[in-house]
C-alpha cells in the first residue's frame, strides 16, 4: 500500500506541470498567467504591501491582479529570457494591467492603466520597475503606443520604483 501512495502522490505532481505553479513561461495567454498560484506571491515579492488608488483604494499587487484576469492577451516574448503579459480588467476593460516576467516566473516590472481620478479622459499607465532595463521600459512604451492606437487616446506614463 505504501508503494501505491507514494506512486500516486509523484504522478500527480507529475501531471499538475505548471498549474501547480512557478513556470509563467509555460502559459499561452495572461488567463493561464493570472491563476497560477505563484502570481500573487510573486507579485508580493516584487511590489510589497504599497498601497495606491489606482482601480480602487487599496493594495497595489492586488490590484495588477486584478487587471491581468480579466480578457486576456496572449503572452508576448519581448527576449530571450523575458515575456510581456497583459489583459483588462474584468467587467471594466478600459482598465488594464500588464507584467515583464523572466522565465521561469521572476517580475522585472509591472504597469497598471487606470485613470486620473476616475476620469476616462485622463489615462495614466503607472510602471513599477527596480531598474530601467531596456526590455521591460521598451515592452512598457510599445504597450502604450498600442494602446493610444487601438483606444484613440493619449496616455500619460510614469515610472516609479516599487516600494516607493
Amino acid at each position: 500500500m505504501g508503494k501505491r501512495v507514494t506512486a500516486l502522490i509523484i504522478a500527480l505532481a507529475t501531471l499538475g506541470g505548471p498549474a501547480w505553479g512557478g513556470d509563467f513561461c509555460s502559459y499561452r495567454n495572461t488567463n493561464q498567467l493570472a491563476w497560477d498560484r505563484d502570481l500573487a506571491a510573486s507579485l508580493r515579492r516584487f511590489l510589497g504591501a504599497q498601497r495606491v488608488d489606482f482601480f480602487y483604494p487599496g493594495k497595489l499587487r492586488e490590484q495588477v491582479a486584478d487587471g491581468l484576469g480579466g480578457p486576456p492577451d496572449d503572452i508576448e516574448v519581448i527576449g530571450e529570457n523575458l515575456r510581456f503579459a497583459s489583459a483588462c480588467r474584468a467587467h471594466n476593460c478600459p482598465e488594464k494591467a500588464a507584467i515583464v516576467f523572466a522565465c521561469p516566473g521572476v517580475i522585472k516590472a509591472a504597469g497598471i492603466l487606470h485613470y486620473e481620478s476616475g476620469s476616462p479622459e485622463i489615462p495614466i499607465l503607472t510602471v513599477y520597475m527596480r531598474d530601467l532595463a531596456s526590455g521591460p521600459t521598451s515592452a512598457f512604451v510599445a504597450w502604450r503606443e498600442r494602446l493610444e492606437q487601438s483606444l484613440n487616446i493619449r496616455i500619460r506614463m510614469e515610472w516609479h520604483t516599487p516600494g516607493q
